[in-house]
C-alpha cells in the first residue's frame, strides 16, 4: 500500500490568516433577514402568509400574558394606584378638567349615551312607592347648597344595587361624590 501524503501548507497558511484577521462583526437580526430574502426571494413570498401568522398569534399570546401580569399588578397595589391618581389630579386637577371638557366636546354621542343609560337606570331603580317630591327636595337642596346628590347604596354597584329613593340620597361636596364612586358604606360588608 502507498501512502498519499497531501501538502498541507496552503492549508494551514489560510487557516492561520484566518486568525490572524479581525473577527467578524455580529449581524443584527434585521441584517440577517435581509441577507436571507435576498438568496432565496422566492421562500419569502412562498411562506410570508405563514410568518405573518404565526406572528401576530405570538404577539397576541404575549399580550394576554401582558394583560393579565397587569390585571394581577392592580389587584394586588389597587390602594397604592388609587392614592397616587388622587394625588397626581390634586396636583394637576384643572389640566384634567381640561382634558376632559375637551373630550366631552369632542364626543357628544358618548355623553349622551352616558347620560341616556344613567336616566334608564334611575328609571329601573325608581319605585313605583317613591317619595317623588321628597326626591326633588333633596335636589332643590344640593342646588341652593351647591352640593351634588350621591346615593348611599349606588344605583349600579358590583354586589348590590340600591333604589332611587329620597333616603337612599345624600348631600356631598363634589369632590366628596367623585372620591366615592360606587362603593358601599363602610358599614354594609
Amino acid at each position: 500500500m502507498s501512502t498519499m501524503y497531501v501538502n498541507s501548507e496552503p492549508l494551514l497558511s489560510k487557516l492561520i490568516g484566518d486568525l490572524r484577521e479581525e473577527p467578524k462583526k455580529a449581524l443584527s437580526r434585521k441584517e440577517i433577514n435581509a441577507r436571507f430574502q435576498a438568496k432565496h426571494p422566492g421562500y419569502w413570498n412562498k411562506y410570508k402568509g405563514r410568518y405573518q401568522e404565526a406572528k401576530k398569534k405570538w404577539e397576541k399570546s404575549r399580550r394576554q400574558i401582558a394583560n393579565q401580569k397587569m390585571r394581577e399588578y392592580r389587584e394586588r397595589n389597587r390602594e397604592a394606584i388609587l392614592a397616587r391618581r388622587r394625588e397626581l389630579y390634586a396636583l394637576n386637577s384643572a389640566k384634567y378638567s381640561a382634558i376632559s371638557a375637551a373630550w366631552t366636546r369632542k364626543n357628544p354621542h358618548s355623553n349622551a349615551a352616558r347620560a341616556a343609560l344613567r336616566r334608564a337606570r334611575l328609571r329601573n331603580a325608581c319605585p313605583p312607592w317613591a317619595d317623588l317630591s321628597a326626591i326633588l327636595e333633596v335636589y332643590a337642596k344640593a342646588k341652593e347648597s351647591g352640593m351634588t346628590v350621591d346615593h348611599i347604596i349606588p344605583l349600579a354597584g358590583k354586589t348590590v344595587c340600591g333604589l332611587h329613593v329620597d333616603y337612599n340620597l345624600q348631600l356631598l361636596t363634589k369632590s366628596q361624590n367623585c372620591s366615592k364612586k360606587n362603593a358601599l358604606p363602610e358599614a354594609i360588608p
